[in-house]
Formats: structure tokens, sequence, C-alpha cells
């Protein structure tokens, strides 16, 4: 999950998020597929937070240990996962 208690969608297809105890601000280009997904519980605070998809690339070393070697953001969403 992105750090952000509350949201605003603009129209240059950016979120604004900020965390209300902490008062950090970014934008993050993530859409909404409709109004209703940036939806507001009480205290204004964010119903769904918005998460990162995230493809992680695993590859072993000679002792065969894994570790993950490459990490490719592919989307944004504020679905569960």
């Amino acid at each position: 999950m992105l750090w952000g208690t509350h949201g605003k969608h603009h129209e240059n297809g950016f979120t604004l998020l900020w965390d209300r105890s902490q008062g950090l601000k970014h934008a993050v280009p993530f859409v909404p597929f409709k109004d209703k997904d940036i939806e507001l519980g009480k205290n204004g605070e964010l119903k769904n937070k918005v998460r990162l998809i995230v493809r992680h690339y695993i590859d072993f070393d000679d002792s065969g240990v894994a570790r993950i070697y490459l990490s490719r953001l592919v989307d944004l969403t504020n679905k569960e996962i």
C-alpha cells in the first residue's frame, strides 16, 4: 500500500495522497475507474488505499539461495488483492 490516508483525484490523471498525521503528500499516476473508487469514509479517510502491483523476478545464486534480482511496477489499484 502507498502512504496516504486521504486522497483527491485531479483531472491531469494523478491522484494526490496525503497522510493527516504526518502531513506528507505525494501524487501518483492513478486514475480511478469511477469517482466512487476514491470513496471517503468517516473523517474523510480513504476507504480503499492505493496499492502497488509489483512483479518480482527471482534468481538463485551458486549456493541455491533465492533472491529478488529485479522488481517491476506493473500497475496501481485501490482494490483488495
